[in-house]
């Protein structure tokens, strides 16, 4: 409680703590009492862990959801998180049949590209709506500024739209990983 005096002794240890924390991280603000301050620097070293860990969507046909649950372990090791996970879809074409769950797809998947920091899009020659979540993913970027786009593999530059300027253009996987940590 902020009115409540507080224990000699806790005092004591408090600030011998603070001015430990003061050296180690080089944030001083006499504004601020040293139990705010204190917080001030939790919530700054919770802020830079939190920006390390991105939410990441990957594109690709559905065809390739063995090679991404790959991908989905190579960027949970390297600390981020999914931003939505399609391939535990099942297969609906054709999509007339299963327009409820087709709508529900497409509702999902638009979603995690919408909350993404980071969308790869693993180039394929063939695919519908796989570009259809890069267009997604383009035109988020450019109202919102997220997510970073990556196109990857050797058809990147099929489209003209892999050429806009918010798509980062790479050959392999290893190369986007390498980059966003």
């Amino acid at each position: 409680h902020p009115n409540k005096a507080p224990d000699k002794n806790k005092t004591r240890n408090y600030k011998m703590g603070w001015k430990n924390i003061q050296r180690k991280s080089k944030i001083r603000s006499k504004s601020l009492p040293p139990r705010q301050q204190h917080g001030r620097i939790l919530c700054i070293k919770i802020q830079e862990s939190e920006r390390m860990k991105k939410l990441i969507y990957v594109a690709a046909k559905f065809e390739d959801k063995e090679k991404v649950l790959e991908i989905y372990k190579k960027l949970k090791t390297a600390g981020h998180e999914i931003s939505y996970d399609w391939t535990k879809h099942k297969p609906i074409k054709p999509y007339e049949k299963n327009q409820t769950l087709a709508k529900d797809y497409t509702k999902n998947e638009l979603e995690g590209i919408r909350k993404s920091d980071i969308f790869i899009y693993l180039s394929s020659e063939k695919g519908t709506t796989l570009k259809m979540e890069v267009g997604a993913a383009i035109m988020s970027s450019k109202l919102t500024e997220k997510p970073i786009i990556y196109a990857v593999g050797k058809f990147n530059d099929k489209s003209p739209w892999l050429f806009n300027e918010n798509v980062k253009r790479k050959n392999t996987i290893e190369e986007v990983i390498q980059e966003i940590k």
